[in-house]
């Protein structure tokens, strides 16, 4: 995991001409091969054949780009999970068992999971808010991969899949959007119909693995009364996955960091074109929206906006504990402060690179914290102070 660590994914970046509610898009497509049954059905034999054959042209010159593969045979369970918070495996990968792996590109913009919901899912990340250029990324794959691989085809349906909910052209795009305009507006409800209309899922996000357990009552601690304790999270719970069908997403009253993942509900009777057009025209539906309700927040309530901002730069900048849940929900109120020309002296790249470092998996590997939930906590906040030592409100 080293190599992977030591360079920063080139979707955390911050494109010129991004829109800023856009933090990230995902296309990825989930193909089988026609010789084998899902892998979930198959005995190891079958998943290490099946590997090996894919896994063979991975590497193969010319078929892809240049990248690395990871067998989780190779990994241990906190290298699972970094996978799993650098978004190159999904959720569903890392409960998978059996032989599997993942091959990962240089610039960690596209990864394909071998023997995870499917035989092959190929998913391509970019920040520049085009939901095509990812598109256009795992297409090129799919094609190459396809003329060399036989994948399991119906003429009616299309491509099967494990699940019914990705049959057809077996894609699925997802669009993460940061939008606290929407929600101090108390907009987003509406936003949530609208998109349903559209056939499109608006979702929250939640923290942890849901395998882990339940974290436990907060402790009664001095001051906690009044607020002025951090809550820190079990070390399963901090950090953020993602997944292909949404099985970690939370209700949009319940989202964490005012984040939240548009995605596409069909993948049978339309095109790849039609989803991707759809997605792409919700997507800037949706900036229009945000943008509106954050004028709305500035011309309304920009007393108490400032208020809200200028307490969570305090924290940021001098808390020494803190949580994921806590860290993802000061970094909103400081994106949104810096997007809207009300905070100078701090580098929004350098957030998303901190929010991505910060979790877990990542501070035990890179920064050789020991898995304790207040150790993290603690390297969280070092990490917060000194991205936000040099920062003021304009």
């Amino acid at each position: 995991m080293e190599r992977l660590a030591a360079h920063i994914p080139e979707w955390t970046g911050q494109p010129s001409g991004a829109k800023e509610p856009v933090v990230l898009c995902q296309c990825a497509l989930a193909r089988n091969l026609r010789e084998f049954v899902f892998p979930q059905c198959c005995i190891d034999d079958e998943r290490r054949a099946a590997q090996a054959r894919v896994r063979a042209l991975l590497n193969a010159d010319g078929v892809i780009p240049n990248g690395a593969y990871y067998a989780a045979a190779e990994l241990d369970e906190v290298g699972l999970r970094f996978l799993a918070e650098r978004r190159l495996i999904t959720y569903e990968m890392l409960c998978a068992v059996g032989p599997r792996g993942v091959y990962v590109s240089e610039n960690q913009s596209l990864a394909i999971m071998v023997n995870s919901s499917d035989h092959v899912v190929i998913r391509a990340l970019t920040a520049n808010g085009k939901v095509e250029d990812a598109w256009k990324r795992v297409n090129d794959v799919d094609d190459a991969l396809g003329r060399r691989l036989d994948f399991s085809y119906h003429e009616r349906l299309g491509y099967l899949t494990r699940s019914l909910r990705m049959v057809g052209t077996g894609l699925k795009v997802s669009v993460l959007l940061h939008l606290p305009g929407l929600v101090m507006m108390r907009a987003i409800h509406d936003l949530e119909r609208r998109m349903r209309r559209r056939r499109l899922h608006l979702c929250g996000m939640t923290l942890g693995d849901p395998r882990a357990a339940a974290p436990p009552p907060p402790d009664i601690l001095p001051g906690s009364a009044y607020g002025l304790t951090a809550a820190i999270e079990p070390v399963g719970y901090q950090c953020l996955y993602m997944d292909l069908l949404g099985a970690l997403a939370a209700p949009t009253a319940n989202t964490v960091g005012n984040l939240f993942l548009l995605g596409n509900g069909d993948t049978l009777g339309l095109s790849e074109a039609e989803i991707i057009f759809h997605a792409e025209q919700a997507v800037a539906d949706i900036v229009e929206s945000e943008g509106e309700a954050r004028r709305q927040l500035k011309r309304e309530r920009g007393d108490i906006l400032l208020d809200s901002i200028s307490r969570a730069l305090g924290i940021a900048s001098g808390a020494r504990q803190l949580g994921m849940g806590e860290a993802l929900t000061l970094a909103s109120l400081i994106r949104l402060a810096d997007a809207m020309g009300l905070m100078a002296g701090f580098d929004r790249t350098a957030l998303n690179t901190t929010l991505l470092e910060c979790q877990s998996a990542h501070l035990q590997i890179m920064r050789g914290i020991s898995p304790d939930a207040p150790l993290l906590a603690g390297e969280r906040a070092r990490l917060f102070r000194t991205l936000f030592s040099g920062a003021t409100i304009n």
